[in-house]
């Protein structure tokens, strides 16, 4: 799991806090980047970094869910027992611990709004364990891991939802454009003079990937993949579809703005 982008949207003078938008982004390497000498170009990706900060020294778990616990927690994942070897499965009651603070919690507990988008892996015995029981406000994403970009299916259940309803209405769709739509909803519908803290765990690019769907993205993501060779083409349709995401999502950082950039 590539380490993740901090973004202060700090441009809307209302708020006296800092607007907050946490991306992680899933199983991204190190050279798949543009500014670490990726062998496909990230602009957008690559503007991020020039324009903020770069932790180039950060070091992630193994697997996604001890990762995840230790982003949400600021804990090492020792500490809260998600120090799993293998990631959380589907029926695990494993969790974060009740007694320990979500990012989502301490924000809130200081006057943000607090909003969830894509993969949670962090605990779903009980609503409770999920974002919105642990200090999101909204949330649009699956709770578990390595799920189909299309069905949305873990082991032939459905697992894609808005808050506690499931989302079968994207069921057949690619999720990319999903999480987008979703996250230009909560910007659009916020209101600036509230501080706002937005976690962003892009599914993309994790597999099982099967392609972006190339009906569903940009034209961009059609012309960046003309090039494609057999030793990367399995990554490239993902990160590129990821890309495409960023761009959409870089158009909005002022909070209510275009959402095409």
């Amino acid at each position: 799991m590539a380490a993740p982008t901090m973004m202060g949207l700090a441009s809307v003078r209302p708020a006296t806090k800092p607007h907050l938008v946490m991306m992680a982004i899933d199983d991204l390497g190190w050279t798949d980047v543009g500014f670490h000498g990726g062998n496909f170009p990230t602009p957008n990706i690559d503007a991020l970094a020039k324009d903020g900060v770069k932790l180039d020294k950060y070091y992630v778990q193994q697997v996604c869910s001890p990762t995840r616990s230790a982003l949400m927690t600021a804990r090492y994942p020792f500490r809260t027992g998600l120090q799993h070897v293998t990631t959380l499965a589907p029926g695990t009651e494993a969790k974060i611990p009740s007694d320990t603070a979500t990012i989502a919690e301490v924000l809130k507990s200081v006057g943000y709004s607090t909003h969830a988008i894509g993969k949670w892996h962090l605990g779903y015995a009980g609503w409770e364990n999920t974002p919105l029981g642990r200090g999101f406000d909204s949330y649009a994403g699956y709770l578990q891991g390595g799920e189909d970009y299309y069905t949305h299916e873990v082991r032939g259940g459905f697992d894609l939802w808005r808050n506690k309803t499931a989302a079968w209405d994207v069921q057949g769709n690619h999720s990319t454009p999903f999480f987008m739509d979703e996250a230009k909803r909560v910007l659009d519908s916020h209101n600036p003079a509230t501080p706002m803290f937005m976690y962003f765990a892009h599914q993309e690019v994790h597999a099982p990937s099967g392609g972006a769907c190339r009906q569903q993205l940009s034209p961009g993501v059609c012309r960046l993949q003309c090039d494609v060779d057999a030793r990367s083409g399995s990554l490239r349709w993902p990160a590129h579809a990821l890309h495409d995401g960023i761009q959409r999502r870089h158009g909005n950082r002022h909070v209510c703005g275009d959402a095409e950039g």
